[in-house]
């Protein structure tokens, strides 16, 4: 196989952003039903449902806005894929460095543990967003 056959096709911005827009959706959707099928009163079904509206769902919400803040940083010119998960990425890493900054103002073991929890969520999307780059064969 010549080196062009094996190349794999990558998509455009609006394929790739509409893609993990989505992976979002569904994310927010889940995250919610599982949460409203918890009706037990126990503390673990508490803290799951509370994370839930507390922590996950508006960590998605900010997502979702930073993808429409791709076009916008590209100045809505074509551009692939790559490019485009390279902005997302990055604006998500602002966020991330944002909360870390909001970590070390902070001597609440509370504060500290939930903001850790929203930073990995936002590597858990870095992490999977760069499956999106390319289209399947």
């Amino acid at each position: 196989m010549t080196e062009t056959s094996e190349m794999k096709s990558l998509r455009t911005t609006s394929e790739f952003l509409f893609l993990i827009d989505v992976m979002i959706l569904t994310k927010i959707t889940k995250s919610g039903e599982y949460a409203s099928r918890l009706n037990s009163q126990n503390r673990l079904s508490i803290s799951i449902q509370d994370s839930s509206e507390i922590f996950i769902i508006p960590c998605f919400v900010e997502i979702r806005k930073m993808i429409q803040k791709v076009p916008e940083v590209l100045q809505n010119t074509n551009h692939d894929a790559k490019v485009a998960c390279i902005v997302l990425r990055t604006l998500i890493d602002m966020k991330y460095n944002e909360i870390n900054n909001l970590k070390q103002q902070t001597i609440d073991p509370t504060a500290i543990a939930g903001l850790s929890f929203i930073q990995g969520i936002y590597r858990d999307i870095v992490q999977e967003v760069g499956c999106f780059i390319y289209k399947p064969e």
